[in-house]
């Protein structure tokens, strides 16, 4: 059933349901900041087809990959389809920002305040190489890259219930989920950019595996 449900959200991923798309750009071409320094993001929105669009509501959110949240507001597309987020950190890290709308995908940006200082959160193995081949292999056990998918068994309604049961989860369990079904960047990368052990990653992303399998009976 689990591995069903990874199939089920690695196709997912690749649908193209989506109405809105976003254009993001930072005020500086490098996306590199000072601790402190103010970073701004230039949002502009279109529809899928190009066009200008004239109504809808963009939730806005700026954070630190993880629970910290620097700012967030919503914007209203009667207001105009361009407009700017503003943050920064105080110490060594990624500010990200995240925008969701109804009918479109949650879409991420981010820049680096001074990650040349980031501590690591966990030790480097001693046998790098070893480590990422184990670690490799252990995730293409559990999530095969050239599965075949039959797009015939995945009905509507059920990505439509994935879709739901997936904003139900916490807020970092999500992330790893939209990190590994739909960015497709592997467990040791995400748990780099998280700060977290690979351990925890792992942990997380059982845990949302479990919560969506029961949430859809599956």
């Amino acid at each position: 059933m689990t591995r069903k449900l990874s199939l089920i959200l690695a196709f997912a991923c690749t649908l193209p349901l989506f109405a809105l798309e976003f254009t993001i750009s930072a005020d500086h071409a490098d996306s590199l900041y000072k601790l402190g320094e103010k970073a701004v993001f230039t949002i502009k929105v279109k529809e899928k087809d190009g066009s200008v669009p004239t109504a809808g509501v963009i939730d806005a959110a700026l954070d630190n990959f993880g629970p910290k949240v620097v700012t967030q507001k919503k914007w209203n597309l009667a207001d105009g389809d361009t407009f700017t987020m503003e943050g920064t950190l105080p110490e060594p890290g990624f500010l990200r920002l995240r925008l969701a709308a109804k009918d479109s995908k949650t879409t991420s940006w981010s820049v680096g305040f001074e990650p040349e200082k980031i501590v690591k959160g966990s030790p480097t193995p001693k046998d790098f190489d070893a480590f990422w081949a184990n670690a490799i292999k252990k995730l293409d056990e559990n999530i095969p890259a050239d599965t075949a998918i039959d797009a015939s068994l995945l009905k509507k309604e059920m990505l439509s219930d994935l879709a739901r049961s997936l904003r139900t989860l916490p807020q970092e369990q999500q992330d790893i989920v939209v990190l590994l079904y739909y960015d497709r960047i592997p467990m040791p990368e995400i748990a780099q950019m998280m700060h977290l052990s690979y351990g925890m990653v792992k942990l997380r992303h059982q845990k949302a595996l479990a919560a969506l399998k029961k949430a859809m009976s599956i």
